[in-house]
């Protein structure tokens, strides 16, 4: 459950919670992929043009490694380190890899990794900044500036939307269609998530913007920000409760 609560600076900010409303018994969390969805996900492996992934598993590792071969892009977007040995496995198979500066700035500049195509450390309300690895003649980090938002609700899901609008623009067609990005379709392809991302702050949920403005999932111009006028309405705990499905008390 998403809390978002007014700021002292006028904005908001928001907090998880893992507990039922009705309830308060614990909510089900993350579990990791089992040996039987793996088998049964494999078979159509081979039309999948994009693996993405945030927490290591020997299961979507095992996906990871099968998408790959395929020709898929595989993108790694750590919410945690976890298991360590998993962690460098999943760093060396990921073609993209997208982590902020304030969790895992230790990571920038690893060259270990032969598959990597594109490095992200996203930086906040400051930007991100990218590398290309195999780029030669330019390998080094380049900076963005964060797209402006003008209608800020609630910033969760932000960096979700980034990571979509880059994979729609660069991952299309699987890894060959990274590798003929140039620098300049990666550059545009990052400003196109930041303005989701931008976007996406105008309403109130990671989601919020699907359900009130679903066209969008289209992406047209004059729905991202400083186009767009949007509006969105909160929910007050007791009509929450009722959105929420718990194992321990949900009679339905």
């Amino acid at each position: 459950m998403q809390q978002i609560k007014p700021s002292t600076s006028g904005g908001s900010t928001h907090r998880f919670s893992w507990s039922c409303l009705r309830c308060g018994g614990w909510l089900p969390s993350f579990k990791p992929i089992t040996r039987t969805v793996v088998d049964r996900v494999v078979p159509y492996i081979p039309e999948t043009s994009v693996y993405f992934f945030d927490r290591v598993s020997r299961g979507a590792l095992d996906l990871a490694a099968q998408a790959s071969a395929s020709g898929a892009v595989v993108m790694f977007e750590p919410s945690g380190r976890g298991d360590m040995k998993l962690f460098k496995e999943a760093l060396e198979l990921a073609h993209i890899v997208k982590y902020a500066d304030q969790r895992m700035a230790d990571l920038a500049g690893n060259d270990t990794a032969d598959n990597l195509r594109l490095e992200i450390q996203t930086l906040g309300s400051e930007g991100l900044r990218f590398r290309l690895p195999r780029n030669r003649r330019k390998p080094g980090w380049r900076t963005l500036n964060a797209a402006p938002a003008p209608n800020v609700r609630d910033s969760c899901g932000s960096g979700d939307w980034c990571t979509a609008g880059v994979l729609s623009k660069l991952a299309s067609r699987g890894v060959q269609a990274l590798d003929d990005a140039t620098v300049a379709s990666v550059t545009a392809a990052l400003k196109f998530g930041q303005e989701l991302a931008a976007w996406n702050c105008a309403f109130e949920g990671a989601r919020g913007g699907m359900y009130a403005q679903p066209q969008a999932v289209a992406v047209r111009s004059d729905l991202l920000p400083g186009t767009s006028h949007v509006t969105t309405q909160c929910v007050d705990n007791g009509v929450a409760a009722d959105l929420v499905s718990c194992p321990r008390c949900d009679v339905a």
